[in-house]
């Protein structure tokens, strides 16, 4: 048990650091033998050690020179995907609505519970919530991204310059100039909504009323009175279409005339009420406003197939439009027997006799 506590780092969770950005298992060797398997080997044991040799050093290099070219000239959509997810469910916070500690520290208040703080640390890149507390890149990670235009070292790779050093790795000295892997459209950097200068971007003053000073843990009260130094070049989230408040009126007002016409059933109310409740995020209720008069088939809707084509189909086969199971039968299943050739039986149990060629 003593040299097991002494290399605990690695076996323990407690005391794993960021740098597993999420992954509590043996994902990355599991990963690098499965391509060494399928691409390499092609799942075939017939070979030498001379051919292993000369595999692993020609095939398996291409393959990882592709992939990583692949990256390098953004033909990859995941890390896009990944930072757009983010920034929408980050979408709900604002400049104002994150406390700031020092250049590397932010608190940032729960979607839910407001009186709940997560602490991200940008220096390492890890977030005390469920979700980036192992190194995963989170929403509250994305909004310091998005409005303090702080980098972080578990943040998707999307600039250039790490681009062009995937594409050094690849290619060595033949890699192309840092220029050549820059976005055809230059990213916009978006005008600050303070727009009052860096004077008033203190962020923890001890004159200026924040929403969430009053619930910074007992240890970092005591830096509110330092002003902190933050760049003037912040990214800060696009300001709200406005809303002429008449209109909104006017709709709520035409719903109760419609409400007290023709009557509303208890069933459509709970139904709208759940519906309301799920919405998080701006694009969610945009979709919400503009969906109440589109009327909307279930999810999953599938297309019907031709009823020739279900007649043709084997006993146990789904007669609907489903897809047609493949792969290992699910458990419990039996599989469909055929039919026996023995016409005595068959008329003595009243079953159709099968016909033989």
């Amino acid at each position: 048990m003593k040299n097991y506590w002494e290399r605990k780092e690695r076996w323990c969770m407690a005391y794993r650091s960021a740098e597993m950005c999420g992954h509590s298992t043996n994902n990355y060797t599991e990963t690098a033998v499965r391509l060494y398997k399928d691409i390499v080997l092609s799942r075939c044991k017939a070979y030498n050690i001379t051919a292993s040799v000369d595999f692993t050093t020609t095939t398996m290099e291409k393959y990882y020179c592709h992939r990583l070219l692949k990256f390098a000239h953004s033909r990859v959509s995941t890390l896009h995907l990944l930072m757009k997810k983010q920034l929408t469910k980050s979408s709900y916070l604002s400049f104002m609505d994150i406390i700031q500690v020092s250049p590397a520290q932010f608190f940032v208040p729960s979607e839910k519970d407001a009186t709940i703080l997560y602490e991200v640390d940008t220096k390492v890149g890890a977030c005390s919530c469920t979700s980036g507390k192992y190194g995963r890149f989170c929403k509250h990670e994305a909004a310091i991204y998005r409005l303090f235009n702080t980098t972080l070292p578990n943040a998707p790779a999307l600039l250039p310059q790490d681009r062009s050093k995937v594409a050094y790795i690849a290619l060595g000295k033949d890699a192309k100039d840092h220029s050549f892997y820059e976005d055809l459209v230059p990213m916009t950097v978006r005008k600050n909504e303070c727009q009052s200068g860096s004077q008033n971007l203190d962020v923890i003053s001890p004159t200026k009323t924040h929403a969430s000073t009053s619930i910074l843990p007992e240890k970092y009260k005591d830096s509110t009175n330092e002003v902190l130094d933050i760049n003037s070049n912040i990214v800060v989230g696009e300001t709200k279409q406005s809303t002429n408040p008449s209109t909104i009126s006017q709709a709520f007002e035409e719903l109760k005339i419609l409400h007290d016409k023709f009557g509303t059933s208890q069933s459509g109310i709970d139904s709208l009420l759940k519906r309301a409740k799920t919405i998080k995020n701006k694009g969610q209720w945009e979709s919400f406003v503009h969906g109440v008069h589109i009327h909307r088939y279930k999810s999953g809707a599938s297309i019907h197939t031709q009823p020739t084509s279900r007649a043709r189909r084997r006993a146990g086969v789904t007669k609907g439009s489903k897809r047609l199971a493949v792969g290992r039968p699910a458990q419990g299943d039996t599989k469909c027997r055929k039919r026996r050739r023995k016409l005595q039986q068959n008329i003595s149990k009243n079953l159709p006799n099968a016909k033989g060629h």
